[in-house]
């Protein structure tokens, strides 16, 4: 496991913290290195139940490892996004765009469904 965070981890940060996201390479991350089920998430915001990961080169011969987590997370509704490298350091005005439209909808969802079952 690296100890420090990619040039496209590092500018994803820039973007995410202010939306409310953990990362793995900061203190107090969602339990020891960014651990939830035994998957090491890049980010993960909790409210919305959201993890977004950056992908390097190596992610396209772990496709299959990738789905496996993915669906682990799923189960607990929790949903992935993936950007490669490339898309954040030369769109991360898009990738930020997009993140933020998932986060908006999934916390829109989780209020309604709370008003609905009378918790809200």
């Amino acid at each position: 496991m690296r100890l420090e965070p990619t040039k496209a981890e590092a500018k994803a940060w820039e973007f995410l913290k202010p939306m409310g996201f953990f990362q793995q390479f900061t203190e107090g991350f969602y339990s020891v290195k960014g651990k939830l089920w035994g998957v090491v998430l890049d980010f993960y915001h909790a409210g919305a139940k959201l993890a977004v990961e950056i992908d390097g080169p190596i992610h396209k011969r772990h496709k299959g490892h990738d789905g496996r987590r993915d669906r682990l997370l799923a189960y607990h509704d929790i949903l992935t996004l993936r950007f490669s490298n490339a898309d954040v350091l030369k769109a991360h005005a898009y990738v930020a765009d997009q993140v933020r439209e998932v986060i908006e909808e999934r916390l829109r969802t989780k209020n309604s469904s709370a008003i609905t079952e009378g918790k809200g």
